[in-house]
């Protein structure tokens, strides 16, 4: 990994983790890219399971922008996972509650309520792939998930 920055952005879903991490120079593409993407939570019933079918393919057209997409279901793999990155120029965005963990860990976190607007977007995708993970893990469709991790 060179020394770009990395923005890193990571969501919990009850005990699901998702994390991704992307340059900053593919910033400007990914969010150009993520026009679908909605709080999980405002949706609908009905909402929710066409958001849920659609969810993989759009996912997997964004996954060139991003440097790694991973999944995972405690905070001391994250930091094994972050630990492996040598982190120089970094910003790590994340659950607010995730990120008092992770600053007592040495790390430089944004908690999710102090994303910038510009940013938000992408943090709406970990959601999403923390809730849709989490909904397939629970169905027993692991293979699906399995195709989201880079």
């Amino acid at each position: 990994m060179d020394q770009c920055s990395l923005y890193v952005f990571i969501d919990r879903s009850v005990d699901t983790y998702a994390l991704i991490v992307v340059e900053e120079r593919n910033l400007p593409s990914l969010r150009r890219a993520l026009k679908w993407v909605v709080h999980f939570k405002k949706l609908s019933r009905r909402e929710e399971k066409s958001f849920l079918g659609a969810f993989r393919r759009r996912f997997r057209k964004v996954m060139r922008y991003l440097t790694y997409s991973r999944l995972m279901y405690s905070p001391e793999e994250i930091h094994r996972f972050l630990s492996s990155l040598n982190l120089v120029k970094y910003t790590i965005y994340c659950d607010d509650s995730l990120s008092k963990w992770l600053k007592r860990k040495g790390y430089r976190v944004i908690p999710e309520s102090r994303t910038p607007s510009n940013l938000r977007s992408l943090m709406l995708l970990v959601d999403n792939l923390a809730n849709y993970s989490r909904i397939m893990h629970k169905k027993g469709k692991l293979e699906k998930i399995r195709e989201l991790v880079k």
